[in-house]
């Protein structure tokens, strides 16, 4: 079975609504834990803030959920949970202090861990280089200590993370929601086996090769979930992002995780960081680090990434308005860096951006920012610059509002200009032309401009409009691009399918002939088959046979025998 997420928002309704409809509000636990309030929800119990009665202290107390505390093999997994957590003491480590059975209700209670998880932090902005390694050191000093004790965590995600600045500016993290942990099986405290041969528990996002295919997870699992926490930290986004749990699990079984270089343009991403992350995202777990306190060793060896902006991104968050780069002495860096520039330098620089900006000289990167500012519309410059007559005005490069959380937009050394679908826009109903949906807009010119991914953000405003306009191809089409761009081939073949179906003229895009030729030779049965099927069923051989002999030029020998069938399969 596939675990349900981690981490559930509370109940909404605020405090007083609460109270009227969770029954637990305001109860006493075993006579000296009073319910506050829920905080969320784990795989397996309730999680409330209560209050310690005897000492006045807040805790977190877990309370195994009603539904499951009738299940035998259920409740020995929540007391051995506890067991499990109360055995681990380490700074890195969410701290186990009480453990009992009230009733029939079964109870851990547990260090009120402060800050925010690193999931809900990567919402807001992505961390800068140097706090991403901050946070990943620490984790793997927390998870590299519960392998020592013959632990695997099995579910290391970034709500499991969770992230607190102290007041001198440095950052502490603690792993959290040991619910799925089991000991090695090498380990004299292994105990009876409760998950059945061949189930699948954890998050499908983070799930390691042989999590996916149920053989169960050893140390190098989590090692795999953590290079996977470390590659969502510094590019904005995981390396495997489909949207369906069974997609996440097949591109963990049999797709290559994309470069970071590739996904995190905004950085200067050094070797040795792409080769500790191959190894860490190895598919055969033999060949990965084997565990936490191994892949530290690496870890602290390499050089940090650099940003290619001329200012550093602001990183995460401490508070409303203020941020900190990493670390009490990266926070003195910039500090001292700070002084060292006089105000009017920096006035003088955030207005030349802005110029720049409006004269379409620079674009901003695409992270995960705050939805673009409707495009203006340079159709003189776009007939210059269209690589085909029948191709409709490009849009200039749009002026963006500066995201809340970055201190500056990414510099973008030359921009990159993409052809627009080459349809006739003026015979067709879904034009890219005139006044378009705000949604819409906003990704074509996005897109437009850049062959990177579109933010989650972006991407969700598609999936919204694509659901309140069924017959518009156009989201499809968009998403189709997204998801090509950002390797997640699967996924992009899906809505260039909506998109065909809706209008065929939606096949003269550019881009969808590159991403089914990509996919229609991909090692996947199942994604290359629905690629060839999409190619044969929408276009003639004369349509997209030059892309093809385009793509022969840097095939292996496998893949241009691929090829070669597919033309012959074309009229």
């Amino acid at each position: 079975m596939v675990e349900r997420p981690t981490v559930k928002p509370p109940r909404s309704g605020g405090q007083e609504a609460q109270t009227r409809e969770d029954p637990w509000v305001g109860r006493q636990i075993a006579g000296r834990y009073r319910i506050e309030r829920a905080l969320g929800e784990g795989g397996m119990g309730s999680i409330f803030l209560a209050e310690h009665l005897t000492l006045g202290r807040k805790v977190a107390l877990k309370v195994l959920l009603e539904e499951l505390a009738q299940k035998e093999s259920i409740k020995q997994r929540f007391e051995r949970e506890a067991k499990t957590l109360s055995a681990l003491h380490h700074p890195n480590i969410v701290a186990v202090s009480d453990y009992g059975v009230d009733g029939e209700t079964r109870f851990i209670v547990m260090e009120l861990a402060k800050g925010e998880d690193l999931a809900k932090a990567l919402e807001v902005n992505r961390p800068t280089p140097a706090q991403a390694y901050e946070v990943f050191r620490q984790l793997l000093r927390g998870v590299g200590h519960a392998h020592a004790e013959g632990l695997v965590h099995r579910d290391l995600k970034p709500s499991n993370v969770m992230v607190r600045f102290l007041g001198d500016g440095s950052i502490h993290v603690q792993v959290l929601d040991f619910g799925l942990a089991r000991f090695d099986d090498d380990s004299p405290r292994g105990g009876p086996q409760l998950t059945r041969a061949g189930a699948i528990l954890g998050t499908p996002a983070y799930m390691a090769p042989e999590q996916a295919s149920g053989e169960g997870a050893i140390p190098a699992s989590d090692t795999y979930a953590a290079g996977l926490i470390l590659y969502e930290m510094l590019a904005g986004r995981r390396p495997f992002d489909h949207r369906e749990p069974t997609a996440l699990l097949r591109a963990h079984l049999m797709e290559e995780a994309p470069p970071l270089q590739q996904t995190a343009a905004h950085l200067v991403v050094p070797p040795e960081l792409e080769a500790f992350l191959a190894k860490a995202l190895a598919k055969e777990r033999n060949t990965r680090f084997a565990n936490a306190s191994e892949m530290l060793q690496a870890f602290d060896r390499l050089p940090l990434p650099t940003e290619r902006s001329s200012q550093p991104s602001s990183g995460l968050a401490v508070g409303p308005g203020l941020t900190i780069a990493s670390g009490k002495h990266a926070a003195q860096t910039l500090m001292k860096a700070s002084k060292q520039v006089p105000k009017v330098a920096w006035i003088a620089a955030a207005g030349a951006l802005v110029l720049i900006a409006i004269l379409g000289v620079v674009m901003l990167s695409g992270g995960e920012d705050p939805p673009v500012t409707p495009p203006i519309a340079q159709p003189g410059v776009a007939a210059a610059m269209s690589p085909t007559a029948m191709a409709p005005s490009m849009d200039a490069p749009t002026m963006e509002p500066a995201p809340t959380m970055e201190a500056a937009p990414t510099m973008a050394a030359t921009p990159t200009m993409e052809a627009t679908p080459t349809m006739a826009a003026s015979a067709n109903r879904w034009s890219w032309q005139g006044e378009l949906p705000r949604e819409v807009q906003a990704a074509h010119a996005r897109l437009m401009r850049s062959n990177r991914r579109l933010p989650r953000s972006v991407e969700g405003q598609l999936l919204r409009y694509s659901r309140s306009n069924p017959e518009d191809p156009r989201p499809h089409l968009l998403l189709g691009r997204s998801y090509g761009n950002g390797r997640a081939l699967t996924d992009a073949v899906g809505e260039y399918r909506d998109a065909y179906e809706r209008d065929p003229n939606m096949r003269h895009d550019a881009s969808m002939k590159d991403h089914l030729v990509e996919a229609s030779i991909a090692n996947t049965d199942r994604l290359r088959r629905a690629a060839q099927s999409l190619i044969t069923t929408a276009y003639g051989r004369g349509e997209i046979q030059g892309v093809i002999q385009a793509r022969m030029g840097n095939a292996n020998r496998d893949e241009r025998r691929r090829l070669e069938q597919l033309l012959g399969q074309l009229r």
